[in-house]
């Protein structure tokens, strides 16, 4: 399916996405199938999963929100399964959505199907097209991503480029077709797909009075799905040999079309071949025929270098076009190459022609010049780094230089048992830069501690000298869980003191060690305990006999401190109740790797004592930690990290350390 028509087929079915000529149907999430949203838990890539089940990256969320209005579609899966989908490329801007630039090129194209950019003339069309805010509808397209894309012919002055989105007079979204014409999509999209195209159409009255003149509009889409349908047929070039129902759209009405041709029918059919791949001095000469008994239309001709596609004609733009005619031949000569390399040329790659025989239109040959090239690629080095520069031990950043522009380069990573673990292929078209620093948002996590091969290729833009460089590197081991130990201060337990209504009293101190890594402690539940009639010498810790003695009508105001400075860790909190009452901490703090946080938990006592409380002098209150899951850390102070393992000592429980004794 091309590229094309797999724009204007969403613009039918609302659901496709352009992936690097690969349309994907989206549907409901299913993990890891053709159209899902998919990340694991090791990685923070999102990945769309293509028709040809390859998964593709979103180079950044500005492109991520130009196809999606939200991130609930994403499904989880493993990241062993997610491995299973090799990467294919990475998800374009949806055409229409959003205007780009280069940061360092003064120049701002529209973006429309297949990543085709069309440089806009200047800032007065601009203003025509989008209105005076146009800027506002411009990205910045990195120059790592932007050979993903290509350049073609600047618009016309009254030019609508392809994939514009315009809203009606009467709040229809329109979309301008591959033939600069209008069409009404809005009866084929959902509310959420509505929502999301909204964003970014143009008036329709605003853009006629800028342009002055009216628009052209399809105001009704049956011709328009009956013309995509008639092209995906012929597209998909599928040919059986029994008769075979459709379904006319427009009209609702069966067909029946027998597809069964007779020899008489296949020798009014055009042939088109490769038959032959060879050098001319050094240059690639690709002999391609038309060996049936009729003439074809236009078609393409794909050359691939290495097993990268390099180049793509179109015969209506070939000055000999003689091997359209029955019987007809002629040579295509790309580029010249230097040493040994892989070529493969297809004739008619899309089906755009119905042939006799689809199965001569590709020939692979192996081809040497005999000569050596001095194109090399340098001081390659990888580093233990993910795509934002952060230390991570199951990511690999690579670093090279090359001696000269490239036309493009191939990283090719292997797991130990020799198969493609992930491989990036980086079109370039004679980028100036010679130091490349590659990011490894491409790259599937690895295994710890494992041993990987990897292989880089690049080639010399223009001369066709390419150099291949392999090596080795290990992942890092994987860092120790994350842990939290939390224990009594237990210098001189069961101590006792005596306290009035107002006075600030402390109940218990703990203290916090996290020695793997730095740990935030997100909530902290302690259990209040309450005794009454407490005696001298004290003994165990346990609910009195004289009547209701309830914590929380007594202890207001109670903090965390940081014993160190005094500071407040967590609270002020009140009680809650009735017995067993508890003390709830729900402010984050940290606990730094490699350092003890003494605290201790400080409560004031109430001024007045409820009618309904019987109060003792004698009466005494502490408070205890009983779970170790009444503690909860996290790896960040967010709370979205994993959750870290807290640890209690097996001495915990009663009684507990301090008592306070009411006067």
């Amino acid at each position: 399916m091309s590229t094309k028509l797999s724009f204007h087929w969403w613009m039918v079915s609302s659901m496709a996405l352009i992936l690097l000529g690969v349309a994907g149907i989206g549907s409901s999430v299913r993990a890891a199938s053709p159209g899902d949203l998919i990340m694991c838990d090791d990685s923070k890539t999102v990945y769309y999963i293509g028709e040809d089940n390859k998964r593709y990256t979103f180079p950044n969320d500005k492109i991520f929100f130009t196809w999606y209005p939200d991130f609930d579609a994403i499904e989880h899966v493993t990241c062993d399964e997610l491995q299973t989908h090799t990467l294919g490329g990475v998800v374009k801007y949806r055409p229409g959505m959003r205007l780009v630039k280069m940061p360092s090129v003064p120049v701002v194209y529209a973006v429309s199907p297949n990543g085709v950019l069309r440089p806009i003339k200047d800032e007065d069309q601009a203003k025509k097209l989008y209105g005076n805010a146009w800027t506002n509808q411009v990205d910045d397209l990195s120059e790592a991503f932007f050979p993903q894309y290509s350049v073609t012919t600047e618009l016309n002055e009254e030019e609508l480029p392809e994939g514009m989105l315009i809203e009606s007079e009467t709040g229809s979204i329109l979309q301008v077709d591959e033939d600069g014409e209008v069409v009404d999509v809005d009866d084929v999209l959902d509310r959420n797909q509505k929502a999301l195209l909204r964003r970014s159409t143009v008036k329709q009255e605003n853009l006629e009075a800028r342009l002055g003149q009216a628009i052209a509009r399809i105001s009704e889409l049956e011709s328009e799905i009956e013309r995509l349908e008639r092209a995906l047929e012929r597209l998909k070039a599928v040919k059986t040999r029994q008769s075979t129902t459709s379904t006319d759209t427009s009209s609702s009405r069966t067909r029946t079309q027998d597809t069964t041709r007779t020899r008489d029918d296949s020798k009014k059919l055009p042939d088109l071949t490769v038959s032959s791949i060879s050098l001319s001095g050094s240059a690639i000469q690709a002999t391609v025929k038309n060996i049936g008994l009729a003439n074809a239309g236009s078609t393409q001709i794909y050359f691939w270098l290495d097993g990268v596609l390099e180049w793509t004609y179109s015969s209506t733009t070939l000055a000999d076009q003689s091997f359209l005619l029955s019987g007809g031949s002629s040579f295509i000569t790309p580029q010249q190459i230097v040493g040994e390399r892989t070529i493969k040329v297809c004739i008619d790659p899309l089906n755009s022609v119905t042939e006799s025989s689809e199965s001569n239109n590709c020939l692979t040959q192996t081809l040497n010049t005999g000569e050596e090239g001095d194109f090399t690629i340098l001081n390659v080095a990888t580093y233990m780094l993910d795509a934002l520069g952060n230390p991570d031990p199951v990511q690999r950043t690579f670093g090279f230089e090359v001696s000269a522009p490239m036309d493009h380069f191939v990283i090719t990573v292997y797991n130990p048992n020799g198969s493609i673990h992930d491989q990036l292929t980086q079109q370039l078209n004679n980028d100036t830069v010679l130091s490349w620093y590659v990011s490894p948002s491409w790259l599937t996590p690895l295994q710890y501690s494992t041993t990987y091969t990897y292989t880089i290729h690049a080639e010399e833009y223009g001369t066709g000298d390419a150099d291949t460089v392999n090596g080795t590197f290990v992942t890092g081991a994987a860092p120790t869980p994350l842990s939290l130990t939390v224990t009594y201060y237990d210098t001189n337990p069961h101590a006792s003191a005596t306290a009035s209504p107002g006075d600030d009293v402390t109940l218990a101190i703990y203290e916090f060690d996290a020695p793997n890594g730095d740990v935030w402690v997100d909530q902290i539940w302690l259990t209040a305990l309450v005794e009454d009639n407490v005696t001298s010498p004290l003994g165990a810790f346990s609910v009195g006999t004289d009547g209701p003695v309830v914590a929380q009508d007594h202890l207001t105001n109670c903090r965390l401190i940081n014993t160190a400075d005094q500071s407040v860790l967590a609270g002020p909190v009140g009680m809650y109740g009735p017995y067993p009452d508890q003390i709830y901490f729900y402010d984050t703090f940290l606990v730094s790797q490699g350092s003890t946080l003494s605290t201790n938990v400080r409560c004031t006592f109430s001024s007045l004592a409820p009618s309904t409380s019987n109060v003792d002098k004698g009466d005494g209150f502490a408070v205890d930690i009983p779970l170790a899951s009444d503690v909860i850390a996290n790896e960040n102070s967010l709370g979205t990290g994993a959750s870290v393992t807290t640890n209690l000592p097996v001495s915990n429980g009663n009684p507990p350390n301090f008592h306070i004794l009411l006067q």
